[in-house]
This record gives C-alpha cells, structure tokens and sequence, in this order.
C-alpha cells in the first residue's frame, strides 16, 4: 500500500519522548515505628528506619513491636514491611496495628498505642512515562486506622487512595505523565486510645505495585474524537535502539472490544482515512497481527524487531499508527494520532 508523499511543516500539540528512556531516582525514605504506653506504664518505642538506602533502591524488610502492660492499663503496637524500590517500580506488602485496653473503672486508667508502616520516593522522570499501580488497602478495628498511596507532582496531590476505617478497598490506576519530578507516598497505621473500661484496636494492611514504564518517540499529529467521543492515542515503551528487541506498541482509549492493528512507514504525512486521519506515508507496513481491544478501548503488540519485515535501520526515522475499526465512522474506521522516532 502506497499513498503520496505530503510535506507538512506543523503537526502542532507535540509531546517529545527521549530516545533513551530515565527514570531517577532521587531520595527514599522506608520504615516502621511502634509505641505503647499506660497511664502506669510505658514500653520502649521502636523505630527501625532507613534513609535513601543502598543507592536510593534495594529491598526493605522490618517487623518491630512494642508493649505497655500496667495495672490501669496495657497497650501493644505492631508494624511490618516488606518492600522494593527500582528505577522502574516501587511494590511493597505492610501491616501496621494497635491495641488498647483500660479494664479499671479507676480514675485515671487509660492506654493508648500506635503501629506505623511507611514508605516515600522522590523520582524525577527524564522524558514522558506511564505510571500504573494497583493493589488492595484494608482497616479494622474500632480504632482509627486508614492506610493510603499518594502520588504528588510539583503542584500537588495527583493520586489519592486510601481505605475508610473498617473495609477493603482495591484500587487501579493508569496514567501518562510529562518528564517532572514526582513524590511517591504509601502510609499504613493502626492506633488506639482507651480509658476507663474501654478495649480498642485498629489495623491496616495492603499491598500494591507500581509501575513506572518510560516512553520513546515524539508524538504528532493529534487524533480526531472516534464515535464514542474519545481520540485514541499511540504510546510506545521499550528502546529505540534496534540490537535491544525491546518494542511494544499500544493504543489507549479506541473503541472497546474493537479489532484494531498498528502500521509504520518512512513518511509522515495528513491524509483524511475513514473517520480520521492517516499520519503515516510513503510505503506502510502493518507491524504484527489484528488484535482485539479490551473493554477500555486498549490492545497492544509486543514487536519482535528481529524478525519484522519491515526495513527497519539504524538512523532511519520511522512513523507510526494506530488503526481500529469505528463501525458508525465514515468508512468504518479511525485512527491514534503518531508517534515518530529514530533508530538508534
């Protein structure tokens, strides 16, 4: 399939992505904290705390505890982590718990304590990534108890989950966002305050994966809304460099449950197709095989560079498209908008 070559000085709307993707690591702080007292008696705190660890990444693994036991009163506090921090994903499992209990009638009984699991990573990206995490938050207990994952960019809160005190909430997200620097935040504590004839206690568990997934290319050439009302978009993960065989192509926000397929050429190119517009010219080439979009409107193709046919080469400047069928778009079909790179 060939289609004429058409000059276009300005796609406007351009994202630009490295061509070698980076993800910094800047500072990380991980640790765990328990504390329990009696109005009569007071127990050691512990504190088990690292500070930007081995190289700002590696793993982390505590479980501290603490206990009061008095006569108008006796506390216990629990916390545990295990965690892992890499330039391309934070996972981590925690618990945190206190109880209290104030048994006397006596003036003056009372207990309290307090279980915190934490965990925060600052990391600049260099070029525009994909960040996706999901997991499960839970709090019991009649004490206070809400564990939470924060995401923060240089104007504020991004993401925010957390866990109402008592249930279980899982939770996913997927997002893209601009080079920048961003604080990572997971915070899981169970306390408990008691007086005078009262028992409490609260914990808070969960776990999560993060994962922080670079993108190559310069997009271009912005998508026309598909009948659904929504523009699909074109990202690429991996490396540029050929020798690496580390390419996956996918579209984001097609229409769900659609067939849909990728194709690259030599050119670019705005060439009204379908209910869209062709960004890709000169000879194309369908990369991979029709697939079949999710729910959200995403399908994917790992590309095996070694084995394409397409005429890839190093230092040549390849485009490429998502095309999917639209069944109520004139001609039955849309496209993503582009992404253009150079091999290295």
């Amino acid at each position: 399939m060939k289609l004429a070559y058409l000059a276009v000085a300005s796609f406007g709307c351009a994202t630009t992505f490295a061509a070698t993707p980076q993800v910094l690591l800047t500072s990380a702080v991980r640790g765990t904290e328990a504390s329990a007292e009696a109005n009569d008696a007071s127990g050691t705190p512990v504190l088990d705390q690292e500070l930007d660890g081995s190289s700002v990444q590696g793993d982390f693994i505590s479980d501290v505890s603490a206990s009061a036991i008095g006569s108008l009163g006796s506390s216990s506090a629990t916390a545990r982590q295990t965690s892992s921090i890499t330039p391309t994903s934070i996972t981590m499992q925690a618990f945190a718990s206190g109880s209290a209990s104030a048994p006397s009638l006596v003036d003056g009984a009372g207990a309290s304590s307090l279980g915190t699991s934490t965990l925060e990573v600052e990391f600049t990206l260099v070029s525009p990534a994909r960040l996706s995490i999901d997991g499960s938050l839970t709090s019991n207990g009649s004490g206070s108890a809400t564990p939470s994952v924060t995401l923060f960019d240089s104007l504020g809160i991004v993401w925010y989950d957390a866990a109402g005190n008592p249930g279980t909430f899982p939770f996913a997200r997927s997002d893209r966002f601009d080079a920048g620097t961003y604080r990572f935040l997971a915070s899981f504590h169970g306390s408990a305050f008691a007086t005078e004839f009262f028992t409490l206690d609260a914990s808070s568990f969960g776990s999560f994966a993060l994962a922080i997934e670079p993108l190559v290319g310069t997009s271009y050439c912005p998508a026309s809304p598909h009948t659904q009302g929504q523009s699909a978009t074109l990202e690429i993960a991996g490396s540029a460099t050929l020798s690496d065989n580390d390419f996956t192509l996918t579209a984001r926000d097609a229409i769900p449950s659609t067939t849909g397929l990728f194709i690259g050429g030599t050119g670019n190119d705005q060439v009204p197709l379908g209910g869209g517009t062709l960004c890709v010219s000169q000879t194309l080439f369908r990369l991979g095989m029709p697939v079949q979009a999710d729910t959200e409107g995403l399908f994917t193709w790992p590309l095996d560079l070694d084995s394409s046919t397409a005429p890839f080469a190093v230092g040549a400047t390849w485009y490429f498209q998502a095309w999917f069928r639209d069944v109520a778009a004139p001609g039955g079909a849309n496209l993503s908008d582009a992404v253009e790179l150079t091999w290295l």
